[in-house]
């Protein structure tokens, strides 16, 4: 398909097959139950939003990503962070709220002008925008490097399940917030409050990776974004790890 082509209409079933197992891969992970040591229990009741922590690094947080994102960018973080507590909820999973705020609101940081990359993915630029402003605000190294993992991670879930629950409940929630998968295991009453805001956000947010990828294409190669670098990228080639690895000149000296 050529980026002037609009893309077709597939049914959830084809979304789970082909090209899109890449994307049904990263349903909500297996959240982990081990929380870190300092972590507080996230809570959210049936029905009822759930509210950022009430720290000034939170604050500092939120305000950042106001001040450097578009609207429907803001609306997808709040809302994948509600998603995200929803999910501790129904885990019983206690987490560092702090980490998990900071590194899901500012996961897609990499996709603003303000901090764009023209080198590395747009969640490495994400995540590395988050490090550093947590350690400006007093957060430890190592809870900085938690909040890296949460953007970092959030679109691969064989790593995010497996990092730590804040990094599993991030991805969880937003690639729920993305896709849809997982939610119907929550309070519906509640999911249907938290989406209120979703309607129209697609367009814009693969419009954004679009753009991102303009200047570093290579970069989607044997990502989840390399079927929109084909369908939108006319200079996109994905490369072939086989034919790499059969034509090192060490494998037939």
């Amino acid at each position: 398909m050529s980026h002037q082509q609009q893309p077709a209409q597939v049914s959830r079933r084809q979304a789970l097959t082909g090209a899109g197992a890449v994307v049904a891969g990263l349903a909500a992970p297996a959240i982990l139950t081990q929380g870190s040591a300092q972590a507080e229990p996230v809570r959210a009741s049936a029905g009822r939003l759930a509210e950022q922590p009430r720290t000034p690094f939170s604050r500092a947080v939120d305000q950042l990503l106001i001040e450097s994102s578009p609207q429907f960018l803001v609306d997808h973080c709040k809302r994948s962070f509600a998603l995200a507590v929803l999910l501790a909820q129904a885990q019983d999973n206690p987490v560092d709220e702090e980490v998990l705020f900071a590194g899901v609101m500012l996961h897609d940081l990499g996709l603003t002008a303000r901090f764009h990359s023209s080198t590395v993915r747009f969640e490495v630029a994400s995540a590395n925008t988050a490090r550093d402003f947590a350690r400006s605000h007093g957060l430890s190294a190592r809870r900085a490097d938690a909040v890296w993992d949460v953007a970092a991670l959030h679109a691969t879930g064989g790593f995010s399940d497996f990092k730590s629950p804040e990094t599993a409940l991030g991805s969880a929630g937003i690639v729920g917030d993305v896709t849809g998968f997982g939610l119907d295991q929550l309070d519906q009453a509640t999911v249907k409050a938290i989406m209120a805001t979703r309607p129209g956000f697609a367009r814009p947010f693969i419009d954004a990776i679009i753009a991102d990828l303009q200047d570093k294409p290579e970069v989607a190669d044997g990502t989840w974004m390399e079927s929109i670098a084909l369908d939108h990228i006319p200079s996109f080639r994905p490369g072939s790890v086989e034919a790499v690895a059969l034509a090192d000149p060490f494998e037939n000296p």
